[in-house]
């Protein structure tokens, strides 16, 4: 039981992981073209992932401190920005996305990564008062994103 909690946090991080990576494979399966600037922002959100494990272990081992909540959110927050600025970039500055994709579902896509942004803000500010509440909004951002994908392909295939 001593170890519920950073077990806990494990899971948390293991599924935002799993998120980033069906949302990245889904993007770049929509990909018509790559340049090198997608290349770097590609990389900067990689860091970013790659750096998960150091707030993880924080967060783990300091459950209840504001600040650890905080920095794990931050993170987080970050993660999801980088992929925000990704997705913008290459839907709507560059248009290196399918021509058969609609603008409705590249504005969704970005709509949809940019309030799980807003989530990991909340969570942050919740955290800093209340620890506990910071870490359910956490936990429920993967629950929230796959309620999102399964209302998005009702009868099976996804709007493109």
């Amino acid at each position: 039981m001593a170890l519920a909690p950073q077990f806990s946090i494990y899971v948390i991080t293991f599924l935002i992981c799993t998120v980033a990576w069906i949302s990245h494979h889904e993007f770049i399966h929509d990909l018509e073209y790559v340049d090198h600037r997608l290349l770097w922002l590609n990389s900067l959100y990689l860091m970013w992932i790659a750096f998960l494990p150091f707030p993880t272990g924080l967060l783990g081992n300091h459950p209840e401190q504001p600040v650890a909540v905080a920095v794990y959110g931050s993170v987080c927050a970050i993660t999801c920005l980088s992929f925000s600025a990704m997705r913008w970039y290459a839907s709507f500055r560059e248009r290196l996305m399918k021509k058969e994709i609609s603008e409705t579902k590249l504005h969704r896509d970005l709509r949809l990564s940019l309030f799980f942004a807003l989530l990991y803000i909340a969570g942050i500010g919740a955290g800093l008062f209340f620890p506990s509440l910071g870490l359910f909004l956490y936990a429920a951002i993967p629950a929230c994103y796959t309620i999102s994908r399964l209302a998005g392909q009702r009868g099976g295939v996804e709007a493109r």
